[in-house]
């Protein structure tokens, strides 16, 4: 599980430069499925916790025990967001979700915040297992989140699962269905436990195993505390969200950095996230020469998603910035003992990416 212990006043106040290039890109990827696991990263700085540009699922369990306090939390999440269901926006769409015995009732992505919380006193309580069988609960998501990456290709998608329990009830394909349906639309699930005396790692398995990706699409695990806690530590947090602290560990020592992970061969894509602000360094391996730094590609939103690469002097003058589109090779040599390696991603707009190789450097998580 994550252990959160941010302070959301910590500031980076990281520089921008306007070095931009751009061409068409191909784009096509994927990921493989798996379980999760995020490991904790520090919020770099304070955000406005409406500043959030994503299609945002919110699924309730109506099986759990503690039907007011389900209601409250999704009212508190649907308060604090701004919501604008007319296309293009810069904000949010909710597409509130109910569990039920056998079927889920799914509001779609055009209802306005008044009608959004009216609509979670729907959520009574059942005296039975919450359904996610494929065709009760998988197959409507799934076409949410389809219509979704149509009507907003490069938004942050998010499905957030509020319960108090783990008894919900799928069939033996709603696994293998689900984690499908995650990384084809490359949904960032978020688990949030309302029960106090059960941790959202530990003692939930059900949905955790059947709506998660890997890599940048790791589920999320939560325990609620606040509505603040839960903006500020992960749906603002860009670092968190997508997983990068997990990432960069497990590309240590490596000499190339993908982010986040394309699988060219298939037919859907994955995008980076927003309100990311995360650095590593690589340390020269040969004093005597120096660390080459080479961009095969890179896809980030003109004029506000960057790359920028600094060389061990502490200067706030980068060796190079990549921002936009570029599709071919990019080599940067910088006579360093290590480089400082920063992406900085503003509060909507979300992209491919980048692929970074290093020569004569290692990463250092």
């Amino acid at each position: 599980m994550i252990t959160y212990q941010l302070d959301p006043k910590l500031t980076d106040n990281l520089p921008v430069f306007d070095i931009r290039a751009q061409s068409s890109m191909a784009s096509n990827a994927a990921i493989a499925s798996t379980t999760t696991t995020i490991l904790p990263t520090t919020l770099p700085r304070a955000i406005d916790s409406k500043l959030l540009q994503s299609d945002i699922a919110i699924i309730l369990d109506t099986s759990s025990q503690d039907n007011a306090l389900l209601q409250k939390t999704a009212t508190d999440i649907i308060s604090a967001l701004t919501i604008d269901t007319v296309l293009p926006n810069l904000y949010s769409r909710v597409n509130l979700m109910l569990l039920g015995e056998n079927s889920a009732t799914v509001t779609g992505w055009t209802l306005p915040k008044a009608i959004l919380l009216a609509s979670i006193k729907i959520a009574t309580r059942i005296d039975k297992k919450a359904s996610i069988t494929i065709p009760n609960f998988v197959n409507p998501f799934e076409g949410a989140f389809q219509q979704s990456v149509m009507e907003r290709p490069n938004v942050q998608r998010i499905a957030i699962f509020i319960t108090d329990n783990n008894l919900q009830h799928g069939d033996p394909g709603t696994r293998l269905k689900g984690n499908q349906v995650v990384k084809q639309n490359d949904i960032h699930s978020i688990l949030v436990s309302i029960n106090p005396t059960l941790k959202a790692e530990t003692d939930f398995s059900t949905i955790s195993k059947a709506f998660t990706g890997v890599n940048s699409n790791e589920l999320i695990a939560h325990d609620f505390v606040s509505k603040d806690n839960l903006f500020e530590n992960v749906l603002l947090n860009g670092n968190v969200l997508c997983n990068f602290g997990s990432i960069i560990k497990s590309s240590n020592q490596d000499s190339a950095f993908t982010f986040p992970f394309q699988n060219e061969d298939a037919p859907f894509i994955t995008n980076y996230c927003n309100n990311m602000h995360f650095s590593f360094k690589c340390a020269n391996e040969n004093d005597l020469l120096p660390i080459s730094v080479a961009m095969t590609h890179y896809s980030l939103e003109l004029d506000k998603d960057y790359v920028q690469i600094y060389d061990d002097t502490d200067s706030t003058d980068p060796e190079a910035v990549f921002n936009g589109i570029h599709d071919s090779n990019t080599i940067n040599s910088i006579q360093s003992y290590f480089i400082n390696f920063k992406i900085t991603t503003d509060f909507n707009g979300v992209f491919k990416g980048f692929n970074a190789a290093f020569t004569n450097c290692k990463i250092l998580a």
